[in-house]
């Protein structure tokens, strides 16, 4: 993995915490001018997988193992924190692999159309 991918890993962690995230993880905070682009790119793809549906299953999958962990008595963190946390996980393990194009994002076509709608207005 190369510093650019890690880097937008962590930035993909939260589209508002993101730049903490990375800075706290040893890079350096790049200008105010980028920073800005690089929310506003965050924010960009966590609204994409939200219009695709693919947060909500996210979501869904991230209540179902942490079910799972509870039943099994293996969750030694608060539920919802665990279920937070794999959530902004699975977003941004799901941007790298987009990234890296060894997956692809089928998107309707209705939502493309909102998405450009909202990123027009």
């Amino acid at each position: 993995m190369n510093a650019i991918d890690k880097r937008m890993f962590y930035l993909m962690l939260s589209p508002i915490e993101g730049q903490g995230f990375a800075s706290s993880m040893g890079f350096a905070p790049p200008s105010e001018e980028v920073q800005q682009f690089e929310i506003i790119d965050v924010f960009n793809r966590w609204l994409v997988t939200q219009q695709a549906g693919t947060l909500d299953d996210i979501r869904e999958s991230a209540t179902w193992f942490v079910n799972f962990l509870e039943k099994t008595d293996k969750l030694v963190s608060p539920a919802e924190d665990f279920e937070a946390a794999l959530t902004v996980f699975s977003v941004a393990m799901l941007n790298k692999l987009l990234d890296k194009g060894l997956i692809g994002l089928v998107i309707d076509e209705e939502i493309l159309e909102r998405l450009q709608e909202d990123l027009d207005e």
